[in-house]
C-alpha cells in the first residue's frame, strides 16, 4: 500500500509542476521562501485523509502542495 500511495502522491505533484527530488526555491502564499531538495513527507501518511493531498518537505519544513504559489527548480 506504501507504493501505491507513493505513486498516487507523486503523480499529484507531476500535475502540479512540482520536481520531487531535486533542488527548488519555493515561494508561499502567505510570501516566505524556502529552497532545498523538494521530498514527499512520508511521516504524515498515517493522518492523511487523501492520496491527492500531497504533504512535501524540505529539510525539517513540511507544508502541503496548495501552500506554494511558485517553484523554481534551480539544479
Amino acid at each position: 500500500w506504501r507504493e501505491r500511495r507513493r505513486e498516487k502522491m507523486r503523480e499529484t505533484a507531476r500535475r502540479h509542476g512540482l520536481p520531487l527530488g531535486h533542488r527548488v526555491r519555493l515561494e508561499f502564499k502567505d510570501g516566505p521562501f524556502l529552497e532545498g531538495i523538494l521530498l514527499l513527507d512520508e511521516s504524515t501518511w498515517h493522518s492523511q485523509r487523501s492520496d491527492h493531498h500531497v504533504v512535501l518537505r524540505i529539510d525539517n519544513s513540511t507544508f502541503h502542495h496548495d501552500e506554494i504559489s511558485a517553484c523554481v527548480r534551480l539544479d
